[in-house]
């Protein structure tokens, strides 16, 4: 697909067969035009970038940017669009029953768990990792630009110390090259599938937007944190890392959610969202730079009050389950349980989004590692309809 079928525009340098002239032929409409293609490549694209996070490292990497670089392509299609939205509606259609009818052809054992929910954690993944790894070499990498640029600490360096510092300096910058690079292809992904509106359904959903804002708030705070200073390192543009894309990038998929209650209080809930910190100063960066249109800048700021709103009413949350009885509290995150149910063979009972979330990455019970899925877990009513009532009973006035 990436190298016969995509035309030549959609391929960087890299993916061509040759460096020779590339010319388009009439394979490179095959996708655009082929019933089956527009049915079910993107589902099965998407299902394979989930997949594939339990592949070895570098594998999982390589695989990874095919997939993006074909999926990319498809998104740009109108004729693949409709396979796009089939699998967000699947899986929000799933996530609150078990019985609906599939729009989008998707196997059953897909159903609960979610076809684009296991694409969403791959890609969250993904993005934590590479964000991780383009900032840590940065780091690494100014640390010997500024040790090389003191004569006096670097003249005192005998030729094997330089030797090896070299080396390992060449090493991250061609580590980070490529980690930078495949960063701003996840976030540019996250932004221009978020933009749909049916499509960000599927992130809303309780296994998936505690990790997805963990995500945004943590690229915010390493670009315009504390320690951001860290990463300024000369001649930025040859390791692949715009600090300014980025940006754009992260907040043109928040500023998507301006108006989402729940992904108010999600931001708010956040351990990232650091009092608003990072939210704060990316809003005061994007109006300096002028990186976002003026009606994204009206939705970010947007945004931002209706968190810190959330906020106020996250910190009153935080005293009413202060004496929680422990029952009632998740044993993996000492949360609050909102829909308790029971694990087959530990038999604890856990809180279903935690529970959902532990198992797009294990299919274990976390507890005796024996063998588990979504559909496995059993509900608990009665302890489910004690927390509603109790809790009502803590948000009545006295």
């Amino acid at each position: 697909l990436l190298q016969v079928s995509l035309p030549v525009a959609a391929r960087t340098h890299e993916e061509l067969w040759s460096n020779a002239p590339s010319v388009d032929g009439p394979q490179t409409t095959l996708l655009e035009h082929h019933n089956e293609s527009q049915r079910y490549l993107a589902p099965a694209l998407l299902l394979l970038y989930g997949d594939v996070e339990r592949t070895g490292f570098y594998e999982k990497l390589t695989n990874r940017r095919a997939i993006m670089v074909v999926l990319k392509h498809l998104w740009t299609l109108d004729t693949h669009r409709p396979a796009f939205r089939g699998i967000a509606t699947v899986t929000t259609a799933a996530a609150s029953t078990s019985s609906s009818a599939s729009a989008t052809p998707i196997a059953d054992e897909d159903q609960g768990q979610g076809y684009f929910v296991r694409f969403a954690n791959g890609l969250m993944n993904e993005t934590n990792a590479l964000v991780a790894t383009t900032m840590d070499k940065l780091e690494e990498i100014k640390k010997v630009q500024l040790l090389m640029q003191n004569p006096a600490e670097w003249g005192r360096m005998n030729e094997e110390e330089k030797k090896q510092v070299t080396e390992r300096h060449e090493a991250n910058e061609n580590e980070c090259k490529g980690a930078a690079g495949l960063c701003l292809e996840t976030l540019n992904m996250l932004n221009y599938l978020t933009s749909d509106s049916v499509i960000r359904e599927p992130f809303l959903l309780d296994a998936i937007l505690p990790r997805f804002t963990s995500t945004l708030l943590n690229v915010l705070l390493r670009l315009v944190g504390s320690k951001s200073l860290a990463i300024k390192v000369e001649n930025m543009e040859s390791y692949n890392f715009q600090p300014k894309v980025y940006l754009y990038e992260v907040c043109s998929a928040m500023a998507h959610f301006h108006d989402t209650p729940i992904f108010w209080t999600a931001v708010a809930n956040d351990s990232f969202y650091n009092n608003g910190g990072p939210i704060r100063k990316a809003i005061s960066t994007v109006r300096r730079l002028q990186l976002v249109a003026a009606e994204d800048f009206s939705k970010l700021e947007q945004l931002y009050e209706n968190v810190q709103q959330a906020r106020t009413n996250c910190v009153d949350m935080d005293a009413v389950i202060e004496d929680a009885p422990f029952e009632f509290m998740d044993p993996l995150l000492d949360t609050l349980m909102r829909d308790p149910v029971r694990l087959p063979t530990s038999k604890t009972i856990v809180d279903r989004a935690t529970i959902a979330q532990h198992l797009l990455n294990t299919d274990t019970d976390p507890f005796n590692r024996q063998h588990l899925t979504i559909h496995m877990v059993e509900p608990v009513p009665e302890l489910k309809q004690r927390i509603t009532e109790w809790l009502e009973s803590k948000r009545r006035p006295t």
